[in-house]
């Protein structure tokens, strides 16, 4: 599993160029380390972080896509080290829903603080569940350290705050009203505050939980201030670190029009049904078992979905639901394998899947050929595979018992929703240009990006060697529309004289601008470069919709293109 979580990730993990809005933070933490300017909104985090990894590695986009794909391999191993509470084989399903998910691999791959928060949050509560087993303050200790570095990671944090926070306040308010609570089946946060309540009782008590209490508060102060300025090297930074995300996160509240409101629910729907529907059906288990920790996971998806779809944050936001309905899947999964005790049952579930996984293969096939557009086959014909599927559970139920049908049922549904997550995280994130078919992706920026800046960074070397070894007068001046600047200032970055400016001025060295614009005054030679590629949303039509679902097919593409003007200074008579 880990082996999937991490090659599905790190594989060719520059293969794309960096989207605008990742150039945008590469090129923060690259400013901070050439002593350039310090910009750290929206994610001070992982700007400072990245800093100090182009310290040590260098600057590079596999580099600054480092730490989310090691934040995101980190939460798809986190079940393993809850399978006290998942069992052996949930803790196993709950990993790969969360290494194969299609939300998680594309954001892992992606210079974007979603999953580092995500990360952070899922660690604090993995710190605080541990505590509450073995009672170590140490855990707390951790939790506080790592509640730090959450407040500092970006945006998303204020949501994961809402919902612990909230989720502390009504779980507080029922332990002041036992007679509400039903003895759980499971040993954890109830017998702990129980145990706390009980402790705390004399004054001796009150004054250790105090003197806890405040050691726990200037660990977090302390990882704030530390982390706020940059470890020291911007004193001043520390409140616009912790002013920075949450002022990212009212603007996303402010903006709920950005988005439409079927954004959120139809990424879940149509890029994660293993999680979406394995975690409905953990949270059933949880509530009808009263397992506290499962409860909880139900609770922080709830209220995060409500969060999402009342906020205009990016499509990767949806992690903030992935994550705890993957670890719920995995109580449907545990459930699901104890159906499977016996040798019969295993059995009898080798025989439906035998038949049935042959028959969904078919089923994609025919759907496959019918949408073409020209299909060579009638399109009555896709019907002929699901009705023999239903056919055959249909019997299968007949012949067996409904127990072991709906067992078989689930399992192989499990196994095709999980093998579906994997075709759709290879599609959003094949290691070349992104396909801006999705609506992860508006504009993808184009691989000819880097034919572009190549080809320059060869022409001012040429100008370079002129201008200190021969003794010519060039102009090596870069001049790059506004509109264009990102991603090109980062790819750029290492040339000394690059402006972006609103209008081109008369005579740069080098002009790079709309496609249809004018050159600069002057001789100047100029050559065309593929920018970015758009895709529209499909039409509402059933067999574009199957296309653009199963194969990210869409009919038109928009191409961006601009023009490099350079300016002939070193022409020979």
């Amino acid at each position: 599993m880990a082996a999937v979580a991490i090659g599905i990730r790190l594989i060719n993990l520059d293969g794309a160029p960096l989207q605008p809005s990742e150039s945008v933070l590469a090129m923060d933490s690259w400013s901070i380390l050439h002593h350039q300017g310090i910009q750290i909104a929206p994610s001070p985090l992982l700007i400072y972080l990245n800093t100090l990894l182009f310290l040590i590695l260098g600057s590079s986009d596999a580099v600054a896509r480092a730490l989310p794909c090691l934040a995101g391999v980190a939460i798809s191993m986190s079940p393993l080290v809850l399978r006290h509470r998942l069992g052996r084989i949930g803790a196993l399903v709950a990993a790969a829903v969360l290494a194969t998910s299609p939300t998680l691999v594309f954001a892992s791959r992606l210079v974007d603080p979603v999953l580092v928060t995500v990360a952070l949050g899922l660690g604090l509560v993995l710190a605080v569940e541990n505590y509450t087993r073995v009672r170590r303050r140490s855990y707390l200790v951790f939790a506080a350290v790592l509640a730090g570095f959450l407040l500092l990671s970006g945006p998303l944090a204020c949501d994961l705050l809402v919902i612990l926070i909230g989720f502390a306040v009504i779980y507080r308010s029922e332990m002041l009203h036992p007679e509400r609570i039903n003895a759980p089946n499971e040993v954890g946060l109830l017998d702990a505050h129980r145990e706390w309540m009980d402790e705390a009782g004399s004054g001796v008590e009150r004054d250790r939980a105090s003197g806890g209490s405040t050691r726990l508060l200037i660990f977090l102060a302390g990882t704030v201030l530390l982390l706020g300025s940059g470890l020291g090297t911007n004193l001043v930074g520390v409140g616009e670190s912790l002013a920075a995300p949450l002022a990212a996160w009212a603007a996303s509240l402010d903006g709920t029009g950005v988005h439409q409101a079927w954004l959120f629910p139809s990424l879940l729907l149509g890029f994660e049904p293993a999680a979406l529907i394995a975690g409905i059906a953990g949270s059933v288990i949880a509530f009808r078992e009263e397992r506290e920790f499962g409860v909880f996971l139900a609770w922080w998806a709830t209220i995060g979905f409500l969060l999402l779809v009342i906020s205009a944050g990016d499509p990767t936001w949806t992690a903030l639901v992935v994550v705890p309905l993957g670890m719920l899947s995995g109580f449907a999964g545990d459930g699901l394998a104890s159906t499977l005790a016996n040798g019969a049952q295993r059995k009898q579930l080798a025989i439906f899947a035998a038949v049935a996984l042959p028959l969904v293969a078919t089923c994609l096939i025919a759907f496959g050929y019918v949408t073409l557009p020209d299909p060579a086959i009638p399109p009555i014909v896709a019907l002929a595979p699901p009705v023999a599927l239903i056919a055959f559970a249909a019997s299968f139920t007949l012949g067996y018992d409904r127990r072991a049908a709906l067992t078989a049922i689930g399992s192989v549904a499990m196994i095709c929703l999980v093998a579906f997550s994997i075709h759709v995280a290879v599609l959003l994130a094949p290691g070349g240009a992104l396909d801006p078919a999705p609506p992860f992706v508006d504009l993808a920026t184009s691989a000819d990006v880097r034919n572009l800046t190549s080809d320059l960074g060869t022409i001012l070397d040429e100008l370079g060697i002129a201008q200190q070894i021969e003794g010519l007068n060039v102009n090596r001046t870069v001049e790059v529309s506004r509109k264009y600047a990102d991603p090109l200032r980062w790819y750029l970055r290492n040339e000394p004289d690059v402006k972006v400016v609103d209008q081109i001025t008369d005579s740069p060295g080098v002009a790079i601008v709309d496609a249809t614009a004018k050159p600069p005054r002057g001789s100047y030679e100029g050559e065309t470069f593929q920018f970015s590629v758009g895709a529209p949303l499909p039409t509402l039509n059933p067999g574009d919709l199957w296309r653009w679902w199963i194969y990210h097919e869409t009919g038109t593409r928009i191409e961006t293109y601009v023009k490099v003007y350079v300016k002939t200074q070193l022409a020979r008579p």
